[in-house]
């Protein structure tokens, strides 16, 4: 039975998108796993920031018979092939000058242009499109897109009394939209009793500003995935304004019925489909557009800009799919379901994402 080697840079066991691969990845092969540590982290950074070259992962002798990678291009003698989310992943996540210089571009093309790089897979049409561009059309027969997915799960609802909105981010509180999400609370509690759980670690001057306010749950420490899964159970509706990129909790907030509230922002709209799934909400400031690299020359100073403005517009444009989906709620469960049979049997289901994958492997292996 052929074996493949799933180079990532998170275990398999922290993220559901990398666990989908692990655990329901095609019938027929063998799946180990070996994880960069925090050397290797190191080393790619030096390599791109000081040398010059993409980033990517050394990727260990093995008797796997292939490497597929999430995340970087990796350095292997064996046949392999890439996941990634952007054309971004070729620099430092947080210093984005390398991309501009020409012997990044050429180091990318080179290991992208080797006999054993079987395939490039992007997240979306619109990421597919990006690496396309920045490599050049030489390599365009070898990027194509792979949708990411999580395994299905039946999420039972809890009752609860009020309309509740759901906020999820790990991390990056401004980049993700927090800001905006605590504006919009602020705007329909004035006027409906409606709930906020707001699950990710909040910056300590907004934290105490809105601590005792009523209307919301504020969620700052790690929890379970069984305790994850109560939060979507009790929400109606689950809203992210971000202006960076994001995509597993999309997938979550699918997989548990919930009609979603995003952003135009970047690849989003493929993701969530306006009117058919969940209601997208122009947003001006884009993460990934192409001028981004000319305009901050690091994600801090992104950032940084975020925090000094407000987009009232797109403030706006939120509070009002709230409310519409608050006053609709026959809306609000149809687009919940669509979301949910994407998951289940559609585009974005373990079944749909195996026939592709299965292609790509018996493809890399022929190599």
């Amino acid at each position: 039975m052929p074996s493949i080697l799933l180079s990532n840079f998170l275990a398999k066991n922290t993220h559901p998108i990398h666990t989908s691969l692990y655990y329901h990845g095609p019938k027929g092969y063998t799946y180990n796993e070996w994880l960069a540590g925090r050397v290797a982290c190191w080393g790619r950074t030096f390599r791109n920031v000081v040398l010059g070259q993409t980033e990517y992962d050394i990727v260990p002798e093995t008797d796997d018979d292939a490497v597929f990678s999430v995340g970087l291009l990796p350095k292997t003698k064996k046949p392999w092939m890439a996941f990634l989310e952007h054309y971004s992943v070729f620099s430092n996540n947080l210093y984005y000058p390398p991309l501009r210089r020409a012997s990044v571009l050429r180091h990318a093309q080179h290991m992208v242009g080797q006999k054993n790089c079987s395939r490039i897979v992007a997240y979306t049409d619109i990421a597919r499109d990006g690496i396309r561009k920045y490599l050049g059309k030489k390599y365009a027969g070898k990027i194509d897109t792979l949708h990411p997915v999580i395994p299905d799960k039946k999420i039972k609802k809890i009752k609860h009394d009020v309309p509740t909105v759901l906020f999820i981010a790990d991390h990056d509180f401004y980049g993700k939209g927090g800001k905006e999400v605590l504006r919009v609370a602020d705007m329909v509690h004035e006027k409906y009793d409606a709930h906020f759980i707001i699950k990710c670690p909040v910056p300590k001057e907004l934290y105490e500003q809105y601590k005792n306010k009523p209307g919301f749950t504020f969620i700052q420490h790690r929890i379970s995935d069984e305790e994850l899964e109560e939060l979507y159970a009790k929400s109606d509706m689950y809203i992210f304004p971000l202006y960076t990129s994001s995509f597993g909790v999309y997938l979550e907030a699918k997989r548990a019925s919930l009609p979603i509230i995003t952003t135009t922002h970047f690849d989003i709209p493929e993701i969530v489909l306006h009117e058919k799934n969940g209601l997208n909400v122009d947003n001006p400031g884009n993460f990934w557009q192409p001028d981004f690299y000319d305009r901050w020359s690091t994600r801090e100073k992104f950032i940084a800009e975020i925090k000094q403005k407000w987009q009232p517009k797109m403030v706006q444009g939120f509070y009002e799919a709230v409310v519409r989906l608050i006053e609709d709620t026959k809306l609000a469960k149809k687009l919940g379901a669509a979301g949910k049979k994407e998951v289940t049997s559609g585009r974005f289901s373990i079944n749909e994402r195996n026939k592709v994958l299965q292609r790509y492997y018996e493809e890399m292996l022929s190599r």
